[in-house]
This record gives C-alpha cells, sequence and structure tokens, in this order.
C-alpha cells in the first residue's frame, strides 16, 4: 500500500521534531501535524507552533492508526526501545516510519529484527542541529541547505524512498544523500562525534586550571567559544550517540 502523506507523527517533540514540524507549516504543507510527548513537552510544542495536535506517549497505537509517516524524534537509546514496542503493536501497512538518530547502525539492526516486513523503515540522520533542547529552540529554517542522510532497511522501504526523497526536500529545503548505516556512522564520529569529545576535554580541562589559576576564563574569548560551543549539547543525547557508535568512534580517536 503507498504511504500516506496526509499525517506527519512526530514522537518526541524537541529541538528537531519541533524544527521539523515548523518547517512543514513554513512550506505550506497542508496535511495534520501531530506530536507525541510528555504532557510538559506538548504544552511547550503547541506553544510554539510545532504541531497541529498533540497526545502523551501512550497513545501511539491509536495515533498511527490510518497510516502516515512516523518520525521518531528521541535520544539513541529511546528510539531504539520505541522501535521494539512498534514492533508489539498492530501497524498499518501505509506506514512509513524514519528516525532522525545520529548513530544509525544500531537503530536499523533493531529495525530489521523488530519491524514486521509489511511496513517500511528508512533510517535518517539529518546534518543540523544546535546546543539548545527543546520545542522552544525550534527552527523552521534548521533543515535549510543541510544535508539529510537517508538509510533505506531493505527492498520494500527502498521503493518509497524516491517519494519520501521528495517529501523532504520539497518541505524541509535539505540536500538528501543514501548511505549504508556503517559508513554514515564512521562519517558521524570524524566530523561530529570526536569533536564533541574533544570539546567536552578542552572545557573540562580549562576548568581545572581555571580552579588553579583563578581568573583563567574571564580571558576566553571568540576561538575558545567556538572550539567548545558544542560542548553544551544534552548530555542523556550524548550518552547515547557515543555508546553506539563506540566502534567508529575509538578508530578515529586513535587516528
Amino acid at each position: 500500500m503507498a504511504i500516506s502523506f496526509e499525517k506527519i507523527i512526530i514522537h518526541s517533540v524537541g529541538l528537531i521534531g519541533g524544527s521539523l514540524g515548523l518547517a512543514l507549516k513554513a512550506s505550506g504543507y497542508k496535511g495534520r501535524i501531530i506530536g507525541l510527548g510528555s504532557p510538559e513537552n506538548i504544552d511547550q510544542a503547541n506553544n510554539a507552533g510545532c504541531i497541529d495536535e498533540g497526545y502523551t506517549y501512550d497513545k501511539l497505537e491509536q495515533v498511527i492508526s490510518g497510516g502516515g509517516i512516523l518520525f521518531l524524534c528521541s535520544p539513541v537509546s529511546v528510539i531504539i526501545d520505541t522501535i521494539k514496542t512498534l514492533g508489539t503493536l498492530q501497524l498499518p501497512s501505509n506506514l512509513l516510519i524514519t528516525d532522525v538518530g545520529s548513530t544509525k547502525d544500531r537503530i536499523m539492526q533493531t529495525a530489521r529484527e523488530h519491524l514486521p516486513s509489511h511496513v517500511a523503515f528508512v533510517g535518517g540522520h539529518p546534518m543540523a542541529g544546535s546546543e539548545k533542547s527543546g520545542a522552544g529552540a525550534a527552527d523552521p529554517f534548521l533543515f535549510q541547505n543541510a544535508i539529510y542522510v537517508l538509510v533505506p532497511q531493505k527492498p520494500e522501504s527502498s521503493a518509497q524512498v524516491p517519494e519520501f526523497r521528495r517529501f523532504l526536500e520539497r518541505n524541509l529545503g535539505c540536500r538528501i544523500a543514501e548511505l549504508n548505516s556503517r559508513t554514515h556512522d564512521r562519517i558521524a564520529a570524524t566530523i561530529s562525534h570526536v569533536p564533541h569529545l574533544l570539546a567536552v576535554a578542552l572545557v573540562n580541562m580549562a576548568g581545572d586550571e581555571n580552579v588553579e589559576r583563578p581568573g583563567t576564563l574571564s580571558f576566553a574569548a571568540g576561538g575558545f567559544r567556538d572550539l567548545t560551543r558544542v560542548a553544551s549539547a544534552p548530555y542523556q543525547m550524548w550518552h547515547d550517540i557515543l555508546s553506539t557508535n563506540r566502534e567508529s568512534i575509538e578508530p578515529v580517536l586513535d587516528q
């Protein structure tokens, strides 16, 4: 059955999920945009104008009935757990499941093991973000001209990729690249994950120096800020990224 593009479901409407909703609205998308999250999360997303309607996570099966596109926008460990939960539900054949996780191999493996063959899964990773978090920080232009990686799962989902690709390009203004999961994870380790580790290490080192030599950080200017900006990103998100991409990160660190 063909995928329905008339309903978008955003599972966890934080920075990425909220920006997705705002970008769709700014593009003139006419379908329904539904958010799933905690009551506080949904209130924030509604106030920011990211979604048309919102429900708590326990309404997942109800919301996906009738099909649509389900974007999993949680930290990687939650995406993995949600895929396992989806595998226990009655899933319509006109549902496309995708994610925005910063690592792909573990997510793709989980989808292979737990999702039924009649449901299309396409891994995704928009190479865009911010050190900020939450729907209140959402930006409708976050994806403009950014590379959005797609990782098709299997032949039945690959058939959906061209139409999904056009949908993303048209509504988000992004540039699509198709990769396999291991290539993606090695590239992400090189240009994102190891730089984050270096930024955190530099902040921690400078903090120690500031204890030994009070006032050290008061001399920090543009260069230090540029090198360490990403160190303030949410711990839970980065814990999941690093723990699920260790096999790619370690050899890059060695280099």
